[in-house]
């Protein structure tokens, strides 16, 4: 992955150009993108008021399987309780994060993960019965205004793990939308308050 300037984070695209599936919001701020940028990483999960409560719901079957449990500190910054729970970090800047997984969403009780370790290892797993996934939320320039925004994006080892998170993509991405959307609105009302 080259081409970039000392600390600029990756695209996903760059991340994971074989992407099947994936989703992407943005929004614009009255706000400088130091600003954005600290809000970015600031935000809580408890400011993000949709999240909690549908982890909480998607990681019920596991938990009542006796498979772990789950530490969500409502007001730890949530890229810091993403990484603790499913996700790694494999990028942060002053304006954002990269987060990557390797795992088995689509199972009920969540699967198998793999550890990533470095960006590397990501890139160049290919284990059949997985999914790979690399999520955002940065703030940027465009035009002369400040944009924050977070992108999803998914693919799969196989056809038939393909398949398998199809049907299950199907049902949850709503609802990742509308974390999504939730952590843009946090975003937006640290910068605006």
């Amino acid at each position: 992955m080259t081409g970039r300037r000392s600390g600029e984070l990756p695209s996903l695209r760059e991340v994971l150009p074989d992407a099947r599936f994936g989703e992407y919001h943005e929004r614009e701020l009255d706000a400088s993108l130091e600003v954005a940028g600290r809000a970015v990483r600031s935000i809580t999960l408890r400011e993000v008021r949709v999240a909690a409560p549908l982890m909480a719901v998607r990681l019920m079957p596991a938990l009542l399987a006796g498979h772990g449990t789950v530490r969500m500190d409502r007001d730890e910054p949530l890229f810091v309780v993403m990484s603790r729970g499913y996700f790694e970090q494999v990028g942060i800047s002053p304006y954002g994060y990269v987060l990557v997984s390797i795992g088995q969403p689509q199972k009920i009780l969540g699967g198998e993960r793999h550890r990533v370790g470095l960006i590397d290892s990501f890139t160049e797993f290919s284990d059949p019965g997985f999914c790979k996934i690399v999520t955002d939320l940065r703030a940027r320039e465009r035009g002369g205004r400040t944009v924050v925004s977070t992108e999803t994006l998914i693919t799969c080892t196989d056809d038939t793990t393909r398949r398998a998170f199809g049907r299950y993509w199907f049902g949850i991405r709503p609802f990742s939308g509308l974390i999504r959307r939730s952590m843009l609105a946090a975003v937006h009302r640290r910068t605006s308050g």
